[in-house]
């Protein structure tokens, strides 16, 4: 008995979320040289079993099916399903280095709507701790970019700061320490320049000590491109920072790099700030 290839029966196997029968209907598509599209699986990722999830992602795989395709499904359920969030960035983690932007997105679009403990900011909590298990130098890119996290009302958000900071601790990078100093610079000269929220906590400190004790350490460990961790230590962070960041405005602070000014490492003195020439008043 010929075996029934028609489009409504596999349908039925392609619609199963059995992984067996799925296969089956691939297989009997395969040979009959009709495509399996996305849309065929997309049932698996849409469950609200992640065990099912994660066998559609799998299967879309073998299907070749593109990577994009497959992670787009899975941030989709996450926003449908916000309460399965753990299981399916634990989905997402197996795709590697392709997930880290997608990741990083669903951190930053949580704790923009964040509220202490709600589940927006679990959720940014979880992508971002994925971010820093799947590694790399793009995933240190990426934290470095989330020091500066703040709720919805502009303020600090020391917890997710802190939780970057912590995560870029695992790394070996050079550029981690240029990354903190310039954070570090940034926050302090907010202080001296501009006096805002963003510098000081609830005991009218600069900046979170929490925070500002790892940005620290993250120098110490890492060094600053053209100071080795010798120099840091001879002459403490804080007055070397002050030394190498003199007469950058705070704004540039934020993201500016010592090696990318000529002279810097001689202490030369300018006047105004040498990268947006203003008179320290950006």
């Amino acid at each position: 008995m010929a075996e029934d290839t028609s489009p409504e029966n596999l349908r039925k196997f392609l619609n199963s979320d059995d992984p067996a029968m799925a296969r089956m209907g691939i297989s009997m598509a395969k040979a009959t040289g009709i495509e399996v599209t996305f849309k065929d699986l997309e049932h698996f990722l849409n469950s609200e079993d992640i065990g099912t999830v994660r066998n559609g992602a799998m299967l879309m795989e073998e299907t070749d099916i593109p990577v994009a395709k497959i992670i787009g499904g899975l941030i989709q359920n996450i926003e449908k399903n916000k309460d399965n969030y753990e299981g399916l960035i634990e989905v997402l983690i197996t795709f590697g280095e392709a997930a880290l932007e997608p990741l990083f997105n669903i951190s930053m679009n949580n704790y923009e709507y964040a509220g202490w403990e709600t589940i927006e900011e679990r959720i940014g909590e979880a992508a971002m701790k994925a971010l820093a298990e799947i590694g790399g130098p793009k995933a240190v890119d990426y934290l470095g970019s989330m020091l500066e996290i703040v709720w919805s009302d502009g303020t600090p958000n020391w917890n997710a700061c802190c939780n970057a900071a912590d995560f870029l601790g695992d790394f070996e990078d050079p550029k981690i320490g240029d990354i903190a100093a310039s954070i570090y610079m940034y926050i302090v000269k907010d202080e001296e320049d501009h006096p805002a929220h963003w510098s000081y906590d609830k005991h009218h400190n600069i900046g979170c000590s929490d925070f500002m004790a790892t940005l620290t350490s993250l120098i110490e460990a890492n060094g600053l491109d053209g100071l080795d961790s010798s120099s840091l230590e001879s002459g403490g962070v804080h007055d070397t920072l002050e030394t190498v960041f003199s007469g950058y405005c705070y704004e540039c602070c934020r993201w500016i790099r010592p090696k990318m000014v000529p002279g810097w490492e001689e202490g030369e003195e300018v006047e105004g700030c040498p990268i947006c020439e203003s008179p320290l008043e950006c």
